[in-house]
């Protein structure tokens, strides 16, 4: 392996038309630093959740990054009521305040299911 996994990645990479692999970097590296991909393709902005079963899914483990680390999940935000920011669900919105709800269980079985969804339609347009 030349790459290991993370979902917070300091490298990406693609294919040219003749078949050669280019990877550059997505933000400064130091030096020692290791480098990171991610596995995930389109799925890169799922919920930490979702993330965590299609590695486990597709490659058989449990990512540990600093983005699956998090005490939050930093992708959950979702939009203030009260001015329309972002904040992360029971938290406070930092431009007016307000408390964000929780996402009650229910809510959060419809996002993973939607989630699924949107992964299987980035699946077939691949």
């Amino acid at each position: 392996d030349l790459f290991n996994h993370s979902c917070a990645p300091n490298m990406e990479y693609g294919v040219t038309e003749e078949g050669t692999i280019k990877v550059r970097s997505l933000r400064e590296v130091s030096s020692g630093e290791e480098a990171f991909i991610s596995y995930l393709g389109s799925n890169s902005l799922a919920s930490t959740e979702a993330r965590q079963a299609l590695l486990r899914g597709r490659y058989l483990f449990a990512c540990c990054c600093s983005l699956c680390s998090a005490p939050h999940d930093e992708l959950a935000a979702m939009q203030c009521l009260g001015c329309g920011g972002r904040a992360l669900p029971g938290s406070v919105c930092t431009a007016c305040g307000q408390v964000c709800p929780e996402l009650s269980a229910e809510m959060r079985a419809e996002v993973m299911e939607l989630e699924k969804a949107v992964s299987r339609a980035a699946a077939a347009c691949e």
